[in-house]
């Protein structure tokens, strides 16, 4: 298999024509800048193989036992990292994802919150483990905005007044709740995530690279559109 690993992160061709990322950094796969500038070349990477033609999909997997990730390390980026330069790459990461040419699958093996909650919902299925599981967007809890991609694509998937109350509220779905409501498309042991993202993947093995894209494309806000509202997040919060 085509393999690229940079600290923590890995990318690699995989079977069943996915592209797969493996993140690995820490305990709780929490994000760093270094964190956030290796997934950015991860995701690139996956972008132009899409884009090539050679992963007809792309998944997102964790190799931290109970952890899909626990978010930014708010320790680590606090004092003299440059904010400017910290959101450039969150948001960044979270457009790759967003206009990546190909389907995305989300393998949820345990805790996912904040930005370990967004980076699925740029992508298509979600496959959460069955039990022990945290998902949510606390921001509110620690004085801090969500991203209004974010909010927008948390109501399109779950649904306007659910996606409001958990936002404003700030609460963590459990497993069974992230079902019920569309956040999860499968409940499975945590063992068996990762064949099920896989066998998700066969789904488009398949299928025309251009289809995939179009229809993909047309699903989501215009790149334009993508950019004009992340300009706004960023303009409010320096």
């Amino acid at each position: 298999m085509d393999e690229v690993s940079i600290a923590g992160i890995k990318f690699e061709k995989g079977e069943n024509g996915a592209g797969l990322i493996y993140l690995n950094m820490g305990e709780t796969n929490a994000f760093d800048v270094p964190s956030l500038e290796t997934l950015g070349q991860s995701l690139a990477e996956a972008v132009k193989l899409a884009s090539a033609g050679e992963i007809k999909s792309l998944v997102l997997l964790s190799k931290r036992p109970g952890y899909f990730s626990s978010g930014l390390d708010l320790n680590a980026l606090d004092g003299g990292t440059d904010l400017a330069s910290v959101l450039s790459l969150f948001f960044s990461n979270l457009k790759r994802l967003y206009l990546m040419p190909v389907p995305v699958i989300s393998g949820i093996r345990g805790h996912a919150l904040g930005y370990g909650c967004m980076l699925p919902l740029m992508g298509d299925y979600r496959i959460l483990v069955e039990s022990g599981a945290r998902i949510g967007l606390p921001e509110v809890k620690l004085g801090l905005r969500i991203p209004r991609i974010v909010i927008h694509e948390f109501q399109k998937v779950v649904g306007y007044a659910e996606a409001n109350r958990q936002v404003l509220e700030g609460t963590a779905m459990k497993s069974e709740e992230a079902l019920r409501c569309g956040y999860a498309d499968s409940l499975h042991p945590e063992e068996d995530i990762e064949s099920k993202c896989l066998a998700a993947a066969s789904r488009f093995k398949k299928l025309s690279s251009g289809g995939l894209a179009s229809i993909r494309a047309a699903s989501r806000q215009h790149p334009d559109v993508y950019e004009e509202i992340v300009a706004r997040d960023l303009q409010e919060n320096l």
